[in-house]
């Protein structure tokens, strides 16, 4: 382009963010003569998009000017990462009151971690409500299957929308009472399409196949989600020709359609199958490809596999950790490291993946190197090294890790009992 302004830059900032080449993305925004408030607000919105917390509040803190949207966006970031106590210190320092994204997001970030009196509290506080402060409650008590308060709280709601519908009936399907997933559903005065897909999703869950069916056909009008939905579910209980029938009445595919169909052929072993969809598909992006690549890995086609990544434009995280899992997997942990070097942003998956990989191919030293270096380590690293120990014969390693691991106030599961036992 010869000419470029401010919202072609935002507008590949963005892009770039979404697609996670975060550093490309940072090095346009440094790269901008002028920029306004959008470019600042995008830049944050791209470390929020990948989990970059830390480099949000640096940029954060020193933006010249902020709106609403920078505070619910900064807000929204200590949340998603669990740092509570600072995201109510910035709730507090809010200049609009008024304002209620801001609100919205810290009863979101507390009902998300299910501390339900603390949400409450917000929410109470809140100067002005609106639908989405009684929708954010609603979501959390449905999502952490306390549906009892839900169903109190649904009921108290004075004004209500599709949304808190469907969240009541996806509450019910998560815990696994179809009876009264099926009986709200019926009451939603304008069911749209996500009421029909979640209801569908609950009955293709407990393998009520036929009567997942019939729903689809008794739905008044079908789009795309609707059909990959239906698809999904023939997949996944591995009825690939059925989802194959479906697939080849569908009036409009999208890419979704068609790595549905790639990931069933995969999954009962018909990889040529997969490769043919594959070429059939019009715009192959990285979701397709990765499904493809995977299938490659499962069948041990590592090489192959391995041309595959190379061919992809822009790699995102789960391309990365599956190339990186097939070669774990095979024992080539060289080349492994040599992918998680290059890897842009690692999340907890990369990490896991490289401590499991050095601990099967019996090298604890180097899987204890990692699990060194990683800043944040989570459950699962933990029983990777414990498991590790464990599979080279390692036994006081493996206690000496327990220990160390309620020193650092992590919570052993039935996985840390069962090797520590063992």
């Amino acid at each position: 382009m010869t000419h470029k302004n401010l919202v072609t830059y935002n507008s590949m900032i963005s892009v770039l963010a979404k697609n996670a080449r975060i550093r490309d993305a940072r090095q346009l925004f440094d790269q901008m003569s002028l920029r306004n408030l959008v470019s600042w607000n995008t830049m944050i919105a791209g470390y929020l998009h990948n989990n970059m917390v830390e480099e949000a509040s640096e940029l954060f803190d020193v933006m010249p000017e902020r709106d609403n949207f920078s505070w619910a966006l900064m807000i929204t970031c200590y949340t998603r990462k669990g740092k509570l106590e600072k995201a109510r210190e910035l709730l507090e320092l809010v200049p609009d009151k008024l304002d209620t994204a801001c609100w919205n997001a810290m009863i979101a970030g507390y009902a998300k971690k299910g501390q339900f009196n603390d949400a409450k509290k917000v929410f109470e506080q809140m100067p002005a409500k609106d639908l989405v402060s009684y929708n954010s409650m609603l979501a959390g008590y449905t999502q952490n299957g306390k549906m009892h308060l839900a169903l109190q709280f649904f009921e108290s709601m004075t004004e209500r929308n599709v949304v808190s519908w469907n969240l009541m009936v996806a509450g019910y399907v998560k815990s696994g009472d179809l009876s009264s997933a099926w009986q709200l559903f019926e009451k939603i005065p304008n069911p749209n399409a996500v009421s029909w897909v979640t209801m569908l999703c609950g009955l293709a869950k407990y393998g009520k196949m036929a009567e997942a069916r019939e729903l689809f056909d008794r739905m008044p009008s079908k789009n795309v989600v609707s059909w990959n939905a239906m698809i999904a579910t023939y997949v996944q209980d591995l009825q690939v020709d059925e989802a194959v029938k479906l697939f080849k009445k569908m009036p409009h595919k999208d890419s979704v359609s068609w790595t549905t169909i790639i990931n069933g052929y995969i999954r009962v072993g018909k990889l040529d199958e997969a490769r043919q969809v594959y070429n059939q598909m019009p715009c192959k992006d990285i979701t397709a490809q990765t499904a493809l690549m995977s299938g490659l890995i499962q069948n041990g086609r590592i090489d192959e596999a391995d041309q595959m990544f190379s061919r992809i434009g822009a790699h995102d995280v789960v391309c990365w950790n599956s190339m990186i899992a097939g070669y774990s997997r095979s024992g080539r942990m060289d080349e492994a490291l040599n992918l998680f070097r290059q890897m842009p942003i690692k999340n907890s998956v990369s990490w896991n993946t490289m401590i499991s990989g050095y601990a099967q191919a019996g090298q604890m030293d180097r899987a204890t190197e990692i699990f060194q270096a990683m800043r944040e380590k989570n459950i699962v690293s933990w029983n990777s090294l414990i498991a590790g120990f464990l599979q080279n014969n390692l036994y006081l390693d493996a206690l000496k890790s327990l220990v160390m691991m309620g020193k650092e106030g992590k919570k052993p599961d039935q996985s840390t009992f069962a090797c520590t036992l063992s």
